[in-house]
This record gives structure tokens, sequence and C-alpha cells, in this order.
């Protein structure tokens, strides 16, 4: 997940074996900050009485969502980059999602892991860097394309927060038209640049020319109303519903656009370079929950346990599918079944 272009050479995936793998380490950080730390934090003194008091039956069906909300990202994928079994897109998509949330910053680690593992699927570095590249757009697509919609659902409704409803609508329709106007960039970009200024200015073009084509592949998915925008919808739907059950497990109300939004504004910290996410995520996700009309302790427990349930727990699967992709070298390929 999440958010979430490559360089186009040969991505390898590094493993360390000697240290704890970071995701433990922070996983075991998070669970100590939830449990001892959170409760007794100044103006937050009914904190530990709501963890206690939190419902595992909704924890339970956050994950059992979260789930659901990788497998719509499989689903994405094996369209996109068909033939792809189901098993190796599985594989593709946590290692990838492990490199983005926890081994390197701002979602390049798990660029270049997916493309390394299309790769090895059979495709040339170019092809594994486009199909990424529509990947890519249409899941941000919908995120952006959310993001402007509900910023003009809560204005339209009176808003007290403009911050929250009017920037944010902007913000996804500026995001939405710069990406469409690089559908403009002409496929025969790169290669006019390397024939006019030489192999460096080629190199330099080969970004916005993988963007662009990412554009248009996106544009032809939704031209023939493809199948694979169904994974990208449910990718994002399900992963806010996780977010819905962690706070319902300890008694939270917030109205469904509101939710919408402060999942939308703190997931957009996910461009900066920290990572998993840590800390940007969360505080922005938690502000605007407190904007919006949520206690704050709540707001907290809440989020720190959909962070646990949405980036550490697939961290120790996505591990073992890095190491696999590591080890193994090509994946199998094969029609889907």
């Amino acid at each position: 997940m999440t958010t979430r272009g490559a360089k186009l050479v040969r991505p390898h995936v590094r493993l360390r074996g000697r240290r704890p793998p970071r995701a433990i380490v922070l996983a075991v950080v998070s669970l100590v900050a939830l449990f001892f730390v959170v409760p007794h934090v100044v103006g937050l003194e009914h904190t530990w009485q709501r963890i206690r008091d939190g419902s595992p039956a909704w924890l339970a069906a956050a994950g059992a969502l979260e789930v659901g909300s990788f497998a719509g990202y499989v689903w994405l994928l094996r369209r996109i980059a068909a033939p792809l079994r189901w098993a190796d897109a599985w594989r593709i998509t946590l290692a990838g999602v492990a490199a983005t949330r926890i081994v390197t910053v701002a979602g390049a680690g798990g660029i270049a892991v997916t493309v390394s593992g299309l790769r090895r699927a059979g495709r040339s570095t170019r092809e594994a860097a486009e199909q990424q590249a529509v990947d890519l757009v249409v899941l941000y697509a919908v995120f952006f394309g959310l993001m402007f919609a509900d910023g003009l659902a809560l204005a339209a409704v009176g808003g007290r927060h403009a911050g929250l409803t009017v920037v944010p609508a902007l913000v996804g329709a500026t995001v939405i038209g710069l990406a469409l106007a690089m559908a403009l960039v002409p496929a025969t970009f790169e290669r006019e640049l390397r024939r006019r200024f030489g192999p460096r200015a080629g190199v330099i073009g080969a970004l916005p020319a993988v963007v662009a084509a990412g554009v248009r592949g996106a544009n032809e998915l939704v031209a023939r109303r493809d199948r694979a925008l169904t994974g990208a919808v449910v990718w994002w739907a399900f992963d806010i519903a996780a977010l819905w059950a962690c706070l319902r497990a300890f008694g939270g109300s917030v109205g469904a656009a509101e939710l919408l939004m402060a999942y939308l504004a703190g997931h957009a910290f996910n461009v900066l370079p920290v990572p998993g996410g840590v800390g940007p995520v969360e505080g922005g996700t938690i502000a605007a929950l407190v904007a919006f009309g949520e206690p704050a302790g709540l707001a907290l427990v809440g989020v720190l346990s959909y962070q646990l349930i949405s980036v550490w727990l697939p961290a120790a699967p996505g591990a073992v599918a890095l190491a696999q992709l590591r080890r193994d070298g090509a994946p199998a390929e094969g029609m889907a079944t």
C-alpha cells in the first residue's frame, strides 16, 4: 500500500541478515507504545481504559479487511501484468509492499522490488517499469479522485475546516490534471532526446516517458472499463474500512465522509521520505480525526492499532516474499487460473 518512478536499471533486492529485521523492531516498538507509553501521555488519562475496553472482534475484522485490501492489489497487478499466476502476484505484491513500507523510503523500494519481480517473471526492464507505472497511476488516480470528490462533498455541506475540505479538493484536482497532462508526452520523447543530445539525455528522458506510458495505459483501462480497475478500488476501500473497524473497536463514531478525508489526509504524507510512513501518516490521520470531532485518545489508539494491522502484520510474510525473490530468481510464469 501504498504511498506508494523507478530508475530504469536492473533493480536488485539486498537483504542483510545479521541485524534483526526492521519490521520486527518497529512492530515491537509500536506494541510497547500502544500498551505502555500512550496511556501515560498528558491529557489522555482515559486512553488505557480505552485500550482495555477495545473490541477484539472489531480488530479481527480490521485484519480480515486488510487481507481483502491486499487481494485487490494482487488482482490489479495480475490484470496489468498478465499472464501472472496468483502465487507469483501475491509474492511480488507482499515483497513490494514490505519494501515500500519497511525497507526504504517514499515508495522507491517497493517500485524497484516490483519491477525486479516482474522482470523475473519474464518481462524486460522497460516492460516491467511501464506495467508498474500503469499500476501506480491507476491506484493513485483512485486516491486523488476520492480526495477531490470527498473534499467537494464536505465543503458543500458546510464543513468547518477549509483546510480539510477545499484544499484537498484542489490538491486532488491538480494532481489528476498533471497526470493527464503527462499523457501528452510523445512516445518518441526518449528516443528523440537520445538522438539529439546523446545517450545521457535519453536516460534523463526515460522517467517522463515511462510515466507517460503509465498514464496512457491507465486511460486505456478506463476506456474499456477493464476489471483491473476493481482491484484499485478494493485496495483503498478495504484499507479505509480497516481504519474504520479499528476506530469502532474503541468506540469511534466519526462519519463516513470525515473518516475518508482523515484517511486521505494522513496517507498523503506517504510521499515524505520516512520509512514505512512512520510518524507523518499517523500524525496527519490523528490530527484530522480530532479536527472532525473524535476524542484525541480514541483517535490515537485507533490509528496506532490500524497502523499495526496494516503495516506491521504484513511485514513478516512480506519479508519472507522478499527473501524468496532474492533466493529463487524467477517466479514461475503462467496464465491466470
